[in-house]
């Protein structure tokens, strides 16, 4: 299946999400930001390498792969970049439908390492490289097919998102999350009403409550499910899964999941 790819600006999305986490840790991005737009999008449209018209790198492995490593290897970022290339590894392949399965941390944190310091294969092995290759497209063959064995799909149904995420697919939907008091916060509808001046405005209206462990939080399955027949955004009432999650921006579950991770990354 052809790939699909991530543009520079979800690239610059994720270091910005990156650098606003690791803020207040031991660990900061610093200094934040490009070092070079032209690095960045020379890791960026490895994506889209064509030769003689027919894409290098058309499935999202070895596209996942390309990318990944021309973050880690080009360096665009002034700092962070191999966390960058992480979360940009997960959320392509999470675009593709695709999820790790079964890999732990240890794995995700050798194989970055591993891609950044030119060490993901033998480069002293240079028998079986045919002379059109370079050492560069084996490291990213090998990434790929690592990729590939360690892979599965992502099944319909619900998903792993943050309270902040949440809050951003039911505004889409005309809900609000607000007033958080204690452990529970407020969902409310958006009503429209005319004022005094005949314009149309939008209140609140409250529909219920939900737990509140705070925003980078991981709502559980059970309260999404609540939430979502709460809200009458069900299957059953036209929004099916892919529909209510597809506004969502994923890149914080992706840094909330593996911060031990990518907190390792950061002393390497």
């Amino acid at each position: 299946m052809p790939a699909e790819m991530l543009s520079v600006e979800d690239v610059k999305h994720i270091h910005e999400s990156l650098v606003e986490e690791f803020s207040d840790s031991s660990n900061p991005i610093f200094p934040p930001g490009v070092k070079s737009e032209n690095l960045l999008a020379s890791a960026v449209f490895r994506q889209q390498t064509c030769l003689n018209n027919v894409m290098k790198y058309p499935d999202p492995y070895s596209n996942a792969a390309t990318l990944t490593f021309g973050i880690c290897c080009d360096h665009p970022f002034h700092n962070g970049n191999k966390r960058t290339a992480l979360v940009s590894l997960l959320a392509h392949l999470y675009k593709n439908r695709l999820s790790f399965d079964g890999v732990g941390e240890s794995q995700l944190y050798d194989i970055v390492i591993k891609v950044s310091t030119h060490n993901v294969i033998n480069i002293n092995n240079k028998s079986k490289r045919s002379p059109d290759r370079s050492i560069s497209d084996d490291e990213v063959n090998a990434v790929a097919v690592w990729i590939r064995t360690n892979i599965r799909s992502i099944q319909k149904g619900e998903r792993q998102i943050t309270y902040r995420q949440l809050r951003h697919i039911l505004e889409h939907f005309g809900f609000l999350l607000s007033n958080p008091k204690g452990n529970t916060i407020e969902i409310s509808r958006l009503v429209e009403r005319t004022d005094f001046f005949l314009r149309t405005i939008k209140e609140p209206s409250r529909i219920g409550a939900l737990p509140y462990p705070g925003d980078k939080v991981i709502v559980s399955v059970a309260d999404m499910k609540y939430i979502r027949r709460l809200c009458k955004l069900t299957a059953e009432a036209g929004v099916d899964s892919e529909t209510f999650y597809e506004e969502g921006d994923l890149v914080d579950t992706f840094i909330i999941q593996h911060r031990g991770i990518l907190q390792r990354l950061a002393n390497k």
